[in-house]
């Protein structure tokens, strides 16, 4: 299965109305972050967990990047921008989405003990 942004409405019913453009990006986004030969056959499971949570990061109506709003202001000029969003382990754990991803990357890649 090859995931799109029609795959990942079908699998997530709450994004149904996002932008499939914004979904495109957010999918070529989790694919940056995994190696796909590492995750074999959990890739596109992987890879629609991580979408679907960056997607709630995601200003609704927004083609902008998920991650939080940062606002520099010099007198009264204001520039507002996105910064990038994080995926270490706490803020993947701050949604079901995440929590899903981690879970399936600790099958994928237990821990060794030595």
């Amino acid at each position: 299965m090859t995931v799109t942004a029609a795959t990942i409405k079908e699998r997530f019913p709450e994004f149904a109305t996002v932008i499939s453009g914004d979904v495109e990006s957010l999918i070529a986004e989790s694919k940056r972050q995994m190696n796909e030969s590492a995750w074999g056959s959990k890739f596109d499971d992987g890879v629609s967990w991580l979408t679907a949570h960056l997607l709630l990061n995601l200003p609704s109506g927004s083609t902008a990047a998920p991650g939080s709003v940062t606002t520099k202001k010099v007198s009264k000029l204001s520039l507002s921008f996105r910064a990038g969003a994080a995926l270490t382990d706490d803020a993947l754990g701050s949604t079901a989405f995440g929590k899903s991803y981690l879970g399936l990357r600790k099958l994928t890649f237990p821990s060794r003990v030595l």
